[in-house]
């Protein structure tokens, strides 16, 4: 699968084959652009010939890139008048770091002639690897995408979520539709609805000196205004991270860092002591736990998402 970064054109190539070999069809193929976890159709165009026999591709623009999500494209043509239809797909991500923030964080050359110059890919699929170790040390990720969650209420006039919010949509209570923010709905609360600062819980926004019980309500209130003690809440909207923080872009830079280095092959091939010609080393095995990086482990420990309460 193609990955492509957040907010970017990208070409995405597709080569058409007949009996194994690359072919021109009947007519250009026509192109579905879906969201492959919902099914829902973003928008339809036509592909565009690269001039190569067989190949084509279709322009991914900033509107279909906005988010991270997962696109599935359909291409529809025909050969000898018989229907095709392929199916190909492109992963849209946040990066933590860009290409030139790593540049000249490291202080890498731009251009072959360079002294320190690594080949751009080489770069990227670091970066990509050092985001993998960061999703998986702290269990989130730092990007923005739309999305759903499903808690289950205890009574009170706050909802506790498992990911940080920045939006909801819409929220329905065992099925059944209670809130929806366009055009507005509210059949769970005689107030309206709000985040709190972390964005990991939902609150019941009360007027001034109007006040609701937070009291824990073990017997589930069936009154509007509460969270049902035992009910079922999923909650749709905007999850994750409007940006990529700082302390993580740089944890990303300094995992790169490492990923480049040539230490960090002989960690990863987990080697505890290193014998060359010219130097020999013992490899600590706090080296083994975490990301490898005791600075970086430290920024990352106040992001771990350890599925606490946070109001």
């Amino acid at each position: 699968m193609h990955e492509i970064f957040t907010n970017t054109f990208h070409k995405h190539e597709i080569i058409l084959y007949k009996n194994n070999t690359p072919t021109n069809p009947d007519s250009t193929p026509t192109v579905n652009v879906y969201n492959a976890e919902t099914s829902v159709l973003i928008e339809s165009g036509s592909a565009v010939a690269t001039g190569i026999t067989g190949e084509f591709y279709y322009q991914i623009t900033p509107t279909l890139s906005s988010l991270d999500r997962v696109l599935k494209l359909e291409w529809t043509y025909a050969f000898s008048s018989y229907p095709v239809v392929d199916n190909s797909y492109a992963g849209v991500v946040t990066p933590y770091a860009t290409l030139s923030d790593i540049i000249y964080e490291l202080s890498l050359g731009k251009s072959p002639s360079d002294e320190n110059y690594i080949e751009p890919e080489q770069i990227l699929f670091a970066e990509r690897l050092a985001r993998i170790q960061i999703n998986n040390y702290t269990m989130q990720t730092f990007s923005k995408r739309d999305g759903q969650q499903t808690m289950y209420g205890i009574g009170a006039d706050s909802l506790f979520l498992t990911e940080k919010m920045l939006s909801i949509d819409s929220i329905y209570e065992d099925d059944f539709l209670v809130y929806k923010k366009t055009p507005y709905y509210n059949s769970l609360s005689d107030y309206d609805l709000a985040l709190s600062e972390t964005g990991k819980t939902i609150l019941i926004a009360n007027p001034p000196n109007q006040s609701v019980n937070r009291a824990f309500d073990p017997f589930g209130s069936t009154s509007k205004s509460r969270f049902v003690n035992g009910k079922r809440y999923s909650v749709s909207g905007a999850i994750g991270w409007q940006n990529v923080p700082q302390d993580i872009r740089a944890a990303t830079v300094m995992l790169v860092g490492d990923i480049l280095s040539r230490d960090y092959q002989w960690r990863n091939k987990y080697l505890s002591r290193v014998n060359l010609s010219e130097i020999s080393f013992d490899i600590n095995s706090a080296a083994f736990v975490g990301t490898g990086n005791a600075i970086v482990d430290s920024i990352l420990d106040s992001y771990k998402n350890v599925g606490i309460v946070i109001i």
